[in-house]
């Protein structure tokens, strides 16, 4: 998949336009899901930033798993979303099965020993990080270096990676009930697509300043983005549903932020709205 090879290189916009087109032909489609998974963990990598959409992630990443038990790196990031999020139980049940179906990948350990950090399990953290440090991978030793040189203030001062994410992370659903939702939800969005007939529009990629929505008729939203002096009329037709990169749930109160999206030019406005990243 082109996507993948473009956040390999970091090439995030791009990488969400392929995944926006892909999931626009096939909601269903796993791959995509994991994906676009991989794909917010790297831009919060890359930022520095917590994850974005972390609900969403670990409700792609669970019904990936349903399909695909045995990829271990989907197992991976629902352990490093689930350490985000401050539950560092299922965590530590996801990276373990992780690197049962993967013992050699030492990122999985690294992963495991923060964890481990998140749960003040300092000695067993020390342990594995000072093994990592003498590793052969240079990028490895290099982080479990430097982790272990964080550990002394966070030990000291009891500040841990999940619990300053507990803190900025609103409560979230169990991931079980988030995947009933989702799985209701995906039905019927399919339903209506059939009922629609394909859409074989191409998809528009533009950046620009989101300054006004319309959320009077909903579950639809007509989004006014302002790109090069131009006024777009955008339109979801289920705010609820739409591909969101940056946000965990949609708001008919976002004004003047910046925003990057896909669409599908025509229909009822000037384009159908297929994703929205909101920075």
């Amino acid at each position: 998949m082109l996507a993948w090879d473009e956040i390999q290189h970091d090439e995030f916009d791009d990488a969400l336009v392929e995944l926006g087109d892909a999931a626009a032909l096939n909601q269903k489609d796993m791959w995509v899901r994991y994906y676009l998974s991989i794909l917010k963990y790297r831009m919060a990598q890359a930022k520095h930033t917590d994850i974005a959409g972390l609900s969403n992630m670990m409700l792609d990443l669970r019904a990936v798993l349903e399909w695909y038990p045995e990829l271990a790196n989907a197992y991976d990031l629902l352990a490093v979303a689930h350490n985000e999020g401050g539950t560092t139980a299922p965590a530590m049940q996801a990276e373990r099965a992780a690197m049962t179906l993967s013992p050699r990948n030492q990122i999985y350990v690294y992963h495991l020993a923060q964890i481990y950090i998140a749960g003040k399990k300092w000695e067993a953290a020390k342990a594995l990080l000072e093994r990592l440090k003498m590793s052969g991978d240079p990028k490895v030793a290099q982080l479990a270096s430097e982790r272990l040189d964080e550990i002394g203030n966070e030990r000291k001062y009891g500040l841990t990676v999940a619990a300053d994410a507990s803190r900025q992370l609103a409560p979230q659903k169990s991931p079980f009930d988030v995947l009933e939702e989702d799985a209701a939800k995906r039905a019927a969005e399919t339903k209506n697509e059939q009922a629609r007939g394909a859409d074989n529009r191409s998809t528009k990629f533009v950046k620009g300043r989101l300054v006004a929505i319309d959320c009077s008729e909903p579950p639809a939203a007509v989004l006014t983005v302002v790109t090069q002096g131009i006024a777009l009329k955008l339109r979801a037709v289920d705010f609820k549903s739409l591909l969101l990169i940056g946000a965990d749930e949609f708001s008919c109160t976002w004004r003047d932020r910046q925003v990057t999206v896909n669409y599908k030019p025509g229909g009822l406005s000037d384009g159908d709205l297929v994703s929205l990243e909101v920075r």
